[in-house]
């Protein structure tokens, strides 16, 4: 690219924004050769476990794990 970026605005903690990168980067690239995840966070409360709820839970893992496995499975055929 020549040092040029390609900026995707989206939110990768929902479904509708891991599809956004993945349509984005089919139509303006055709795909990709290598992906590396890097996101990742945590907005829980202090308090340890017991003040975390399950939404605490649900929050963490649609960032942390599922947001990868979407992109992993949207992009991996063009790796293949």
């Amino acid at each position: 690219m020549n040092g040029e970026f390609h900026y995707i605005a989206a939110d990768l903690s929902y479904p509708e924004g891991t599809e956004k990168v993945i349509d984005e980067i089919k139509n303006a690239f055709g795909g990709v050769d290598i992906l590396i995840s890097n996101l990742g966070g945590s907005e829980s409360p202090g308090g340890g476990f017991q003040a975390l709820t399950d939404a605490h839970w649900q929050e963490t893992i649609q960032t942390n794990l599922l947001a990868p496995v979407r992109l992993d499975r949207g992009l991996l055929p063009f790796m293949l």
